[in-house]
């Protein structure tokens, strides 16, 4: 799909709010609430918008523990990992990086327990490291195009 300058406009918006209404876009981007919506469904369908989400303040639900771990292991046990991860609960998001670790894994839990389980399941698979998040003073910010 081919993106001009309007479809670039309402990615930027919705990155901003997501909750905007079609009407109140249509307005800021010169277009009407019906041709706002009809690129967003184009731009849904050939996957460029993958959903639209919340951002919760764990810490206020007692998730009190947000940590990220790099996990090194054999290329061999990739596939068995990333398969074991689906079934962790706490994971947030994980990426796939160059260097001396193969994944780095966000996760947020409600206590330290919690946080070894995962530990001790990702051990087996490979070796770990885990720093401790203290604050995020940058966090979901948007990517202007």
């Amino acid at each position: 799909m081919q993106l001009d300058e309007l479809h670039k406009a309402i990615l930027n918006e919705l990155q901003q709010n997501a909750r905007i209404s079609n009407a109140e876009l249509g307005r800021r981007i010169g277009l009407t609430a019906p041709a706002v919506g009809e690129r967003i469904k184009r731009m849904e369908d050939a996957g460029i918008i993958k959903g639209f989400g919340t951002r919760i303040d764990f810490r206020r639900l007692q998730y009190m523990e947000k940590a990220l771990i790099g996990v090194k292991l054999p290329h061999a046990y990739t596939d068995t990992f990333l398969k074991a991860t689906e079934k962790i609960a706490g994971i947030t998001d994980m990426v796939r990086v160059t260097g001396e670790y193969c994944f780095f894994v966000n996760v947020t839990v409600s206590s330290r327990a919690e946080l070894d389980v995962i530990l001790d399941k990702f051990g087996e698979y490979g070796e770990t490291i885990t720093y401790s998040v203290l604050s995020e003073p940058v966090e979901g910010k948007a990517v202007m195009l």
